[in-house]
């Protein structure tokens, strides 16, 4: 006979008391159905041996001994019958050292902050739950919030954030006796039956009488767990040593949607850098970026343009972050460039068709030639940037000079005012078929993965058939812009050109008014190019492949990709929610194929992208998701009672009282 399947029920109410810097009591209840006993496990967070230890059904406490003063444990009892396990209920804590206390001060008030922020994020909040209040002291007493007033985590946690530096004399009793009288009062929100705990954050010796004041406390039945602070107080509140930032962060290149970042090295031995960009205007997104210890340069996308961001970079060692080094930065405004050459990489091969036909005459074919040296001013002449080459058509088509013929701006506009007018019929078919076949070939300097654009000028109605020739011209992916004067036919200059018609066909009433079109025409030119070089640039980028999960718990995981292609220098690795805005990113090494996604939230979906970043450009991202596994339950333990409020000094704090009122 099979035992039906049932589920164990774990213990409860766990709690812990301490008795001195080398044992604790730990204490639970028993389940409800039978068990053969507990199963106990000590394990420290640091390197250590982990105990593990059974006791019968009916033992409801033990003492946990040899403990290490200041090192962290996660305690785990689990009840079990003869064949099956309770999930864990999982307790965490920490035996501190007696020590003696200083004054903190205004640049240590952040590490008070961050200590009553881990605290509060061990308990369950909630108005049936834990609830938690802040009084803060000095010369004087105030109540920052009271228990009734936020019964959220995020809510609270985000009080606590905004709590002021305060400043003045330590009057410890005074403030105890505040609390008596105004805060653990139900009008304040404390609840008859409910444990009640003060743990007095303070920073030196009281200035009035202590000792009436807290047995007053102890004997309206609060428990009273004191805190004292040191010089090394963000080392105790993070657990590791402070860490010191990083210097002279500068932004080496800002344009209108980018920046590259630079600076120096922390001293400290760390894990990595946080790099934090924050629009100063309302609707830009939020950039946070998270990358490894060697990386002291970080290129920055995707920002809003003629914004200024406040960028900052922190270093960090663990959880543990440094004070930021921040800088303002406005990036450019967003504008079409006049001329290719001003700041913009452009790369082209360009060719100009040019009519040489005798309607246009030797008077105009002037005309045409100072239009031709404006528009050949506006590109950087150079093999690895923009080739310009000519060729002149009537009854057939010359080639005046090729693509690699001139590397020089001056040799090509030499050129340009010397070539020959030589007359004839207007066949424009003819004419674009050569250019396909003579001129856009690598024997003539035309490159591969580079933009190619023909800009014709004519002045009347082709003499051939050019319908097919331009589409022939245009599915070997070059872009046409054609330029009417006088008699030129619209409706032909629009089955030639590329589309749209708005940008790509331009007409003048006569030769005098190229000028009109010239600022148009070389925008319209250059923002083509521009476009066409990130698609261009867009496939060269091989992206990523194959994104898998493993080692998937409640707060994190494993994300893995097979490697992009050659001359990849890193991958950015975006995650968020699925229902929510916020994203993070972490660049990791070109070496690196896989990632740990950490801090992540319980039994939720995230959207993850892997982009490869090449020198001068992106991937498109792989993208994947996956489901955190489902939380493991956490007892917050109940902190100790207290014979004394000297008794069990913990080196962290402030001038401050944190209370609660405790489940």
């Amino acid at each position: 006979m099979h035992r039906p399947c049932t589920v164990i029920e774990p213990p409860s109410d766990l709690n812990f008391k301490i008795i001195d810097e080398n044992t604790v009591h730990m204490s639970w209840a028993i389940p409800p159905d039978p068990i053969v006993g507990f199963k106990i496990t000590v394990d420290p967070t640091t390197d250590g041996p982990t105990k593990e230890f059974t006791l019968s059904a009916s033992t409801t406490e033990t003492l946990l001994t040899e403990l290490i003063p200041e090192i962290e444990y996660v305690v785990t009892i689990t009840s079990y019958d003869e064949v099956e396990e309770s999930v864990p209920v999982i307790g965490q804590l920490t035996i501190f050292l007696v020590d003696g206390s200083w004054s903190v001060g205004r640049n240590n008030f952040k590490y008070i902050l961050d200590f009553i922020a881990a605290l509060v994020s061990a308990f369950d909040i909630g108005e049936e739950k834990t609830r938690v209040g802040v009084v803060h002291y000095s010369s004087d007493t105030r109540t920052e919030f009271n228990l009734n007033q936020y019964y959220q985590q995020e809510d609270l946690l985000a009080a606590i954030k905004r709590i002021p530096y305060k400043g003045g004399n330590t009057m410890t009793g005074e403030a105890i006796d505040y609390l008596i009288k105004n805060t653990f009062k139900e009008s304040a929100g404390a609840r008859v039956g409910f444990p009640k705990v003060a743990i007095i954050i303070t920073d030196g010796k009281s200035q009035d009488e202590v000792e009436i004041p807290a047995r007053e406390l102890r004997n309206i039945g609060v428990e009273v767990f004191s805190l004292g602070v040191d010089e090394q107080l963000g080392e105790l509140v993070s657990g590791e040593e402070v860490v010191e930032p990083p210097s002279n962060l500068i932004a080496t290149e800002v344009s209108s949607k980018y920046v590259k970042l630079s600076w120096s090295p922390s001293p400290s031995a760390v894990t990595g850098y946080k790099v934090l960009l924050i629009p100063m205007t309302t609707g830009s997104r939020q950039h946070a970026l998270s990358v490894g210890p060697q990386t002291t340069t970080l290129s920055v996308r995707d920002l809003s343009a003629d914004t200024e961001y406040q960028i900052s970079v922190s270093a960090m060692k663990g959880l543990t972050s440094s004070e930021p080094v921040s800088i303002m930065e406005k990036t450019q405004p967003m504008k079409v460039q006049v001329e290719c050459s001003r700041g913009v990489d452009i790369k082209a091969d360009i060719v100009f068709l040019v009519d040489g036909s005798y309607s246009i005459g030797i008077a105009n074919f002037v005309k045409v030639r100072a239009f031709l040296e404006v528009l050949v001013k506006s590109f950087e002449i150079s093999p690895n940037r923009v080739q310009i080459s000519l060729v002149q058509y009537s009854r057939d088509p010359h080639t005046e000079f090729t693509l690699k013929k001139f590397t020089k701006v001056e040799d090509i506009i030499e050129a340009i005012n010397t070539f020959p007018y030589r007359g004839g019929s207007t066949n424009t078919g003819k004419a674009m078929t050569y250019v396909r076949e003579k001129i856009f070939v690598p024997s003539k300097g035309s490159r591969s993965n580079v933009p190619k654009v023909m800009i014709l000028i004519t002045d009347g109605k082709s003499s051939d058939a050019f319908r097919d020739p331009a589409i022939k011209l245009r599915n070997s992916d070059v872009e046409i812009f054609a330029v009417g004067v006088k008699d030129a036919v619209r409706s032909e200059l629009e089955a030639i050109a590329s589309p749209p018609a708005e940008t790509h066909v331009f007409t003048v009433e006569d030769f005098d008014a190229f000028q009109r079109i010239s600022f148009e025409l070389t925008q319209s030119i250059c923002l083509r190019i521009e476009q066409e070089l990130a698609a261009i640039k867009k496939k060269a980028y091989v992206p990523p492949k194959d994104i898998n999960f493993s080692e998937v718990t409640s707060n994190s995981l494993k994300t893995s990709w097979s490697a992009a292609g050659e001359n990849v220098f890193s991958y950015h690795i975006t995650y968020k929610e699925a229902t929510g805005d916020d994203e993070v990113t972490l660049v990791e090494p070109a070496s690196s194929t896989s990632v740990v996604l950490s801090n992540l939230k319980p039994e939720t979906l995230y959207l993850v992208n892997v982009t490869a970043e090449y020198e001068d450009g992106f991937s498109i991202p792989l993208a994947g998701e996956e489901t955190t596994a489902e939380g493991v339950r956490r007892v917050p333990h109940r902190f100790p009672q207290t014979n004394s409020l000297s008794q069990n000094r913990v080196t962290m704090g402030n001038d401050h009282l944190l209370y609660s009122s405790a489940v």
